[in-house]
């Protein structure tokens, strides 16, 4: 028995109107009036505060300025960021080519890739908090 919903072709979606014939059917993009809703309730409140920091009499932006540009405070974010790109080098490295094998079909060296980042997600990282004592100052109070 055939049905005929399932043998007949498919209808071609109608072209937008006034365009020619055989033109794409135009998509319109989803509305998203919940994200503007969160964005209106987040920034409203915001919005009397910025406005209190800019138009403060108290508050001299020239001085501002002189603070923010002194040489202690723009060394602040290379102070931060040196130490992070030290670190983080030569933690990428080692994380890529660990990265290839685990993609790959063949199971040894996914199952090494595996049991290397296993052993440095759980047992490293724990290893310093091991070998520390637990401060308990209640230790001494109570006899």
């Amino acid at each position: 028995m055939s049905s005929d919903t399932l043998d007949a072709p498919a209808l071609p979606t109608p072209a937008p109107p006034g365009a020619p014939d055989g033109a794409v059917p135009r998509t319109v993009p989803r509305r998203r009036t919940g994200r503007w809703a969160a964005a209106v309730l987040v920034l409203a409140p915001a919005a009397p505060a910025v406005t209190s920091v800019v138009r403060n009499p108290g508050l001299p932006w020239s001085v501002v300025a002189d603070y923010f540009l002194t040489g202690a405070v723009l060394r602040g974010p290379g102070l931060t960021l040196c130490p992070i790109a030290v670190v983080m080098v030569p933690g990428l490295a080692p994380g890529t080519l660990l990265a290839v094998p685990r993609r790959s079909g063949d199971p040894v060296p996914c199952g090494v890739a595996r049991g290397y980042v296993r052993l440095f997600r759980s047992a490293i990282p724990e290893l310093p908090v091991v070998r520390r004592p637990v401060p308990r100052p209640w230790a001494g109070a109570v006899r």
